[in-house]
């Protein structure tokens, strides 16, 4: 079952689409300047809603796995983030023993340094959200390519989109196709969603 973040996001994506994204008309000529710039205003307040899903999402995974591991659980998710820590931010003295690596201040630094790393994410592609995943302890059978490169696709709408004065018209583009994207997304990405709360499980 898919976390109440993923649910929200389905509802907000599903709004946005109801307001910005013209029905699809048999003449392309028909559509209006103001119906290809609501498209337009659909990439960008979509993305954002996706970047706040997967930022939400992460930290939350990272903070449920850390709290377990304080409480003597250990998970895939804090072990693959104790090991991401100490890869990634040595310390004078590398851990070695079970006492060293469940150490409360060790616990807090994890989440410190995990939550800068979501704080640089400045935008979401698929380059960005692997590195917030993979600390989580998702493993390659739970990574789905193409949700990755669907996601950098969709960083190069988002940014022509916010930085370049786009002509829809004279690309010829449906309003729907920018829907069709996000379609192309929410699967794989509720797959995700789903492995995230097992290697919090496990």
């Amino acid at each position: 079952m898919p976390s109440p973040l993923f649910v929200a996001l389905q509802n907000n994506l599903n709004n946005l689409k109801s307001s910005l994204i013209a029905p699809k008309k048999s003449d392309f000529s028909k559509y209006t300047s103001a119906e290809h710039d609501m498209a337009l205003g659909f990439v960008l307040l979509a993305s954002a809603h996706v970047e706040e899903y997967a930022e939400q999402r992460c930290l939350k995974a990272a903070s449920a796995a850390m709290d377990s591991h304080g409480h003597g659980k250990a998970t895939r998710a804090s072990k693959c983030l104790l090991v991401w820590h100490a890869a990634n931010f040595p310390a004078e003295m590398i851990p070695l023993e079970p006492a060293e690596f469940a150490s409360s201040l060790r616990a807090a630094d994890v989440l410190k340094q995990y939550r800068a790393l979501v704080n640089k994410m400045h935008g979401i592609s698929g380059t960005k959200l692997l590195k917030l995943v993979v600390p989580l302890g998702l493993r390659d059978s739970e990574l789905d390519i193409a949700l990755f490169n669907t996601l950098n696709d969709l960083a190069d709408r988002r940014n022509r989109a916010a930085h370049v004065r786009v002509n829809r018209a004279k690309l010829m583009k449906e309003p729907v196709e920018e829907w069709n994207l996000f379609q192309q997304i929410l699967k794989p990405l509720e797959t995700m969603d789903i492995s995230i709360d097992a290697a919090l499980r496990t």
